[in-house]
């Protein structure tokens, strides 16, 4: 299934990232700085909760429901609740309860760093609502359960906003003040974690319409994954032709606006023909059932009125043989009774 597909490789890919960080934070690596630069740009407790919340997720998507690795898994997310509240409290409340000092890394006592090892708000605040969702995804009562799919929204809403403003160039998407930033990996991750926490439940919430053979689902599945990502990429060409100076803004506006109608009402169009064909599909498939309960009824019917004669034949044959049994056959006189 393409659900379950796209959380393992959510799981692995978050994982891959946090390990990398995580050496390379630990010991200084130079083989991690040289494969990706800006892994350093992860903070090492912002990995440590990404490596618990995929630990749990994987539990929680892999092994059966009220076993004891869901317990294992309920406790990770409490861990990935204190990663993201913890750092979110001091910033709220103004206060240092030294949770930057907790996990000792290589860069973290760097010249000139106020915050060497500081989670930036909006990692916090994502690690912990994905806790949270964590803490109630597939639990026992219905209703606990549907509340993971409302509480990852926030997250996915941060990590777009973040990766929205690296691609555009807007500092104030993902950056209050300078040590306040998100890292670009940080907010990728959080957007490919947050959608396998979305996708790893398909009992409720939208993947349970996402994974369904209704309209709602066939719309979903097709536009859904394409309409957002065109649009982004339309609007990152749009706004590097105005950059390299192709063209003026009201020119890239005016682009983006017409490649945006051009797209939507292609995806729209080719979503609708699908849907009309799967309407006349499903209509002939009723006109055939219809068709054969009329020859059903019709059938009925035959086989009623063929029982009625066969009825009304037995009762004439039922009154001879009462008569015949009344009357003599030699003498054609009534038999007496004794």
């Amino acid at each position: 299934m393409i659900l379950n597909r796209l959380v393992r490789v959510g799981i692995v890919f978050v994982a891959a990232v946090s390990v990398a960080v995580i050496i390379g934070e630990s010991f200084d690596s130079p083989l991690v700085t040289a494969w990706v630069p800006s892994l350093f740009a992860m903070k090492a407790n912002t990995a440590y909760g990404f490596l618990a919340a995929v630990a749990g997720l994987w539990i929680l998507h892999a092994c059966q429901s009220g076993s004891m690795w869901f317990r294992v898994a309920r406790v990770l997310a409490i861990i990935v609740i204190v990663c993201g509240g913890l750092p979110l409290a001091e910033d709220l409340f103004g206060t240092n309860l030294g949770v930057d000092q907790l996990i000792p890394v290589a860069s973290q006592h760097a010249p000139g760093a106020a915050y060497p090892a500081r989670m930036s708000p909006g990692a916090a605040f994502s690690l912990l609502f994905i806790g949270l969702s964590l803490l109630v995804l597939k639990a026992r009562r219905t209703k606990i359960a549907a509340w993971a799919h409302w509480l990852i929204v926030p997250p996915l809403l941060v990590a777009t906003l973040g990766v929205i403003g690296y691609a555009y160039g807007v500092n104030v998407l993902y950056s209050l003040k300078s040590y306040t930033a998100m890292a670009a990996l940080t907010a990728g991750s959080l957007l490919i974690l947050g959608l396998s926490v979305l996708a790893a439940d398909s009992a409720y919430g939208f993947a349970n319409i996402a994974g369904s053979d209704t309209f709602g689902g066939l719309v979903s599945r097709r536009l859904l994954p394409t309409l957002p990502g065109l649009l982004f990429l339309l609007g990152w060409a749009c706004l590097e032709g105005q950059i390299t100076g192709s063209y003026d803004a009201r020119f890239a506006l005016a682009l983006m606006v017409l490649l945006g109608i051009t797209v939507c009402i292609v995806a729209v169009a080719s979503t609708a023909i699908t849907l009309h064909s799967v309407d006349l599909t499903r209509k002939r498939g009723e006109t055939e059932i219809l068709n054969l309960n009329a020859g059903l009824e019709l059938r009925v019917q035959e086989r009623t009125r063929e029982l009625a004669q066969v009825s009304s034949q037995l009762t004439l044959v039922n009154t001879s043989l009462e008569k015949l049994s009344r009357h003599d056959g030699l003498t054609a006189l009534a038999a007496v009774m004794l």
